[in-house]
């Protein structure tokens, strides 16, 4: 598999790489310009399809490749305002999606998802409410919805945008609780926790990830806070929550998508689930855009206004790595405690 990352100016590129996004048709001075982004599981990289006058040409063939088409690459990487990008001379041909591994085109986590997923079901054991427990145990214990969970990115592009990222982000968010909680012990934890655990199940029915993450119809029109909130009634509903533990419950759960449903935090635990989510994906965001601006130059990852005051020579990177690099040690070792 050709690791896009290292791809050089000079380099010729021979591979199937899947559509990530179409930025849409440009005119130049002898023709027209379709902008693509391809990617595979090492990551993406802009492509230029390079046509004649003929504007229908150019949009007939900018419908062929929609998000999440492969295509056959043979290009030669050039550079663009110190960036390398493919030069297609020829439109790409499409490849057979029964021919293909989709798991070859959209990153994965380079966390141990084995030991995050124990972790988290551990946490989920551990609620000491018997009805709380039940209302999130049934999902969790679910086969087929542990392998989604472990299967699906916690946004398109956000952040933790690959596959293991949604088992990431509940993880991260729930050893949050276990530090808040134990600053705040007068907070009900086991609340808080089921909401965390409930939180996923919106996100499934958002993404759908084949070879390429796209938004569904359901996350796109009725977004995952609402999608979660109905699974949250459902389970409530089934193991016989009381209903104002139910409606707090659901509001602590809205409270952590807040950023779509705009609800107002307006009880202790809906307050920490506001900023946990918050310092989660905030920190995450950051983490990432340094990422990005250390690979492919100061420009990619975060906006102009704001990359002034973003240190990107923090030596964050060489610590984390090594933590990863470890299959027995680090943080994938640990498996999530519940506070005391």
């Amino acid at each position: 598999m050709v690791e896009l990352p290292h791809v050089e100016p000079g380099d010729t590129v021979n591979a199937q790489l899947a559509v990530r996004e179409t930025r849409g048709i440009k005119p130049y001075a002898d023709g027209h310009l379709l902008v693509l982004i391809l990617g595979n599981a090492t990551g993406q990289i802009t492509a230029k399809l390079w046509l004649g006058p003929s504007q229908d040409r150019a949009r007939e063939l900018a419908q062929t490749y929609d998000v999440g088409t492969v295509v056959n690459v043979h290009a030669n990487v050039t550079e663009y305002k110190g960036r390398p990008e493919l030069s297609l001379q020829e439109p790409p041909s499409t490849v057979d999606h029964d021919a293909i591994e989709p798991a070859a085109f959209v990153p994965g986590s380079n966390r141990h998802l084995g030991f995050l997923m124990r972790g988290v079901l551990e946490r989920a054991r551990a609620i000491t409410d018997e009805d709380l427990r039940e209302t999130v145990l049934q999902p969790w214990t679910d086969e087929r919805t542990q392998n989604a969970i472990a299967n699906a990115p916690a946004s398109k592009r956000n952040h933790r945008a690959y596959r293991g990222g949604l088992l990431e982000r509940v993880h991260a968010l729930l050893s949050l609780t276990d530090t808040v909680c134990s600053v705040y012990p007068n907070l009900e934890e086991d609340l808080l926790t089921a909401a965390i655990l409930l939180y996923p199940l919106g996100a499934l029915e958002e993404h759908d990830v084949t070879t390429a993450i796209e938004i569904t119809d359901e996350g796109r029109l009725l977004g995952p806070a609402l999608l979660a909130d109905q699974h949250a009634h459902e389970r409530a509903r089934d193991a016989m929550l009381s209903p104002d533990r139910a409606i707090r419950l659901r509001h602590a759960l809205l409270v952590l998508n807040g950023a779509m449903m705009k609800v107002a935090p307006r009880t202790p635990e809906g307050v920490a689930a506001r900023w946990i989510e918050r310092l989660d994906a905030n920190v995450t965001r950051t983490l990432e855009a340094v990422r990005r601006m250390q690979e492919d130059g100061e420009d990619a990852g975060w906006s102009p206004e704001t990359k002034q005051y973003l240190d990107i020579n923090a030596r964050t990177t060489e610590k984390r790595t090594r933590s990863r690099s470890s299959p027995n040690g680090g943080e994938e070792n640990q498996t999530l405690q519940r506070s005391k």
